[in-house]
């Protein structure tokens, strides 16, 4: 019975992602919410109040979602959904503990729900187990599921790296100042920092320092005869509408930026160059065991450690697993930050009127805000064309400064902002993405990133 009733709830919320998926990713009124999940005021349906919490979570309106898993857990503490989007919400808030277990109760109660199987194997230490929940993944999952190359990466990885320690820190836990560069990939106005890095002792490749990206992602021609230990075939996705890149995963036995040294590092090498003038990017999230300190001004990347923090010597797919972001402090102190998948993401209004989530990106030159957002404050004018890593996009450019107020932060005033479409990001991360703060606002300060905590600093320039 309890298998009979586990199945028909799965095979509902099968049918109910497919729909929310072609719902639009504007605002909605918690009527229309309601009336789009088939609900009246009063219901008492656990799984109908989960999947308006869902709805809420798809427009990022996170308190209100959280509010309703809560409320289908209370009525059906058997209702695996419940728990999962209770663990979801934690892992927004960097709440990897509390995420663990929610996700664990949501495998007990059914462990032959895909996106259960995929969420609670991100909190797997042991490798074992974690290759058994995404092999049980790929037993379970549609065959069309866009999310089962990225799995077999990921066994593939698993299987390669072996007792090896992935990205271990080689050089002594302490304090490091990075020198940096500006980038000029068009004019004589930079468009992001650069790092030297090199890999397997070799010269030093320049890389874009990208709090948008993840991992390091170099081109093929500049690894040549580095001695990589190629892995598996994968694909690269960014700004663009061309195909995505085909790319492939390979092991470096050392990457080091002057006394900075990590061992068996993953990097992924394209067939062709991300940007024009680089050899590649280098993800903030490759540092996210400091206290990351971005100072465009001062040309430094300053890595702080944590007092009470020994790095790592297992594999694990996040170096704070167990660790809870304690929710005071992230309402406290700096500005709270949201993990939407490796993105990381902030609050902002925008001209004191539209608001929503902006992801952190110095590799995007420029700010960006959704069209319809953007067309409610203001007009836009002349036309641009940027280029990312699927190709170049033709977009517009805002008629006059847009003023961006961040959540427990500063207000952040730029003249050159641009309408992009984000809705194949947001389809993506399964969220609604309404623009990216990229360097052109973030190198007007100086940039702090707590990783173990989830939040960030923006804060005056430090005087060389």
């Amino acid at each position: 019975m309890v298998r009979a009733l586990s199945l028909t709830v799965r095979v509902r919320y099968t049918v109910a992602g497919q729909l929310l998926l072609l719902l639009p990713l504007t605002a909605a009124s918690a009527a229309e919410l309601r009336e789009t999940a088939g609900l009246r005021e009063g219901s008492h349906d656990s799984g109908s109040i989960c999947l308006l919490g869902d709805m809420y979570f798809r427009q990022a309106k996170f308190q209100k979602a959280e509010q309703c898993y809560r409320e289908a857990a209370g009525m059906d503490p058997e209702n695996a959904r419940a728990h999962f989007g209770l663990g979801r919400i934690a892992r927004l808030q960097f709440q990897r503990k509390a995420a663990r277990e929610d996700f664990a109760t949501a495998f007990r109660l059914d462990s032959r729900d895909p996106d259960i199987l995929l969420a609670y194997s991100e909190y797997a230490s042991d490798p074992q187990v974690r290759a058994t929940l995404l092999n049980t993944f790929l037993a379970v999952v549609e065959p069309e599921d866009p999310r089962i190359p990225d799995v077999l990466a990921k066994l593939q990885i698993d299987k390669a790296a072996g007792s090896r320690t992935l990205n271990r820190l080689a050089s002594p836990y302490r304090g490091y100042r990075l020198k940096m560069a500006p980038f000029f990939p068009a004019n004589s106005t930079p468009s992001g920092a650069v790092l030297k890095v090199s890999l397997n002792g070799s010269k030093s490749l320049r890389l874009v320092f990208d709090t948008g990206a993840k991992g390091v992602v170099v081109s093929d021609r500049s690894v040549r005869d580095l001695g990589l230990e190629f892995i598996v075939d994968s694909q690269i996705g960014g700004l663009g509408a061309s195909a995505l890149k085909t790319a492939r995963v390979a092991l470096a036995d050392s990457l080091s930026i002057e006394d900075f040294r990590l061992e068996n590092c993953l990097i992924e090498v394209t067939e062709q160059s991300i940007f024009p003038g680089v050899d590649g990017i280098i993800g903030a999230d490759v540092f996210q065991e400091f206290l990351l300190r971005l100072d465009a001004w001062a040309q430094q990347l300053e890595l702080l450690p944590f007092p009470d923090h020994v790095p790592a010597l297992e594999n694990r797919p996040d170096p704070w697993l167990g660790y809870d972001a304690p929710l005071e402090a992230r309402r406290a102190a700096f500005t709270p930050a949201y993990r939407i998948g490796h993105l990381l993401a902030v609050h902002s209004a925008v001209d004191g009127k539209g608001d929503g989530l902006f992801v952190l990106d110095t590799g995007s030159a420029y700010n960006s805000v959704s069209p319809a957002l953007l067309c409610n404050l203001r007009q836009t004018a002349s036309g641009i064309s940027l280029r990312g890593a699927q190709g170049t996009v033709r977009t517009m450019l805002a008629a006059s400064p847009v003023e961006f107020r961040l959540s427990g932060g500063p207000r952040l005033s730029d003249p050159n902002v641009i309408a992009l479409d984000l809705d194949a990001m947001s389809r993506k991360e399964g969220v609604k993405i309404s623009g990216l703060l990229g360097y052109s606002a973030i190198s007007r300060l100086a940039l702090t990133i707590d990783y173990r905590r989830g939040m960030v600093q923006f804060a005056p320039h430090q005087r060389r």
